[in-house]
C-alpha cells in the first residue's frame, strides 16, 4: 500500500519547485557585447522619401548594456548611415521630415544588427510598418476618458 500524501505539504513543495525553477536573472538573454554592427538605409513615410531633414537615432542600451544611442541625419532623399552595436536598437525619429506625419512623434521601431553591413528600410505608416509606442490616428482628439469635445 502506498504512503498517504498530505495534499497540502505536495502543494507547498511543487509551488516551491517552480519558484526555484523560474527564477534566474530575471531578463531573457540580450547581447552585451561592444561589437559594431554598420547600417544604412532609406527612410519612407507612407511610401514617399522622408525630404525635409531629420534625425535617426539608434539605442542598442539594454539590461546588460548601458550605452548611449547613436544618430545620423536623415537625408533628403531619406538616406542615412552610422554605426551602433549588435543586437536589439530601438530606433526613433525626429525632425522636419515628420512634419506631416505627427502621430509618428511618440513612436519607436525595433530591429536586430548583426556585426558587419546591415540594411534597414524604413517605411513608417506603411503597409508593413511595425511600431512601438503611440501612434494615434490622424484627427484623434486626446484628452481625458469620457470627455466629449464639443
Amino acid at each position: 500500500m502506498l504512503p498517504r500524501i498530505d495534499h497540502t505539504l505536495f502543494a507547498v513543495g511543487l509551488t516551491s519547485l517552480i519558484f526555484a525553477l523560474g527564477c534566474g536573472e530575471g531578463h531573457p538573454p540580450v547581447d552585451s557585447s561592444l561589437t559594431e554592427a554598420k547600417v544604412k538605409g532609406v527612410i519612407l513615410i507612407k511610401g514617399k522619401p522622408a525630404s525635409g531633414g531629420g534625425i535617426i537615432s539608434f539605442n542598442p542600451s539594454n539590461v546588460e548594456r548601458k550605452v548611449s544611442s547613436f544618430t545620423a541625419k536623415i537625408a533628403d532623399d531619406g538616406s542615412y548611415s552610422l554605426t551602433t552595436f549588435t543586437g536589439g536598437n530601438e530606433v526613433k525619429f525626429s525632425g522636419p521630415c515628420l512634419k506631416d506625419a505627427k502621430e509618428l512623434a511618440l513612436s519607436t521601431r525595433y530591429c536586430e544588427l548583426s556585426s558587419g553591413d546591415n540594411l534597414m528600410n524604413f517605411d513608417l505608416l506603411g503597409e508593413n510598418d511595425k511600431p512601438r509606442g503611440a501612434i494615434l490616428p490622424q484627427g484623434a482628439v486626446t484628452g481625458k476618458v469620457g470627455r466629449k469635445r464639443r
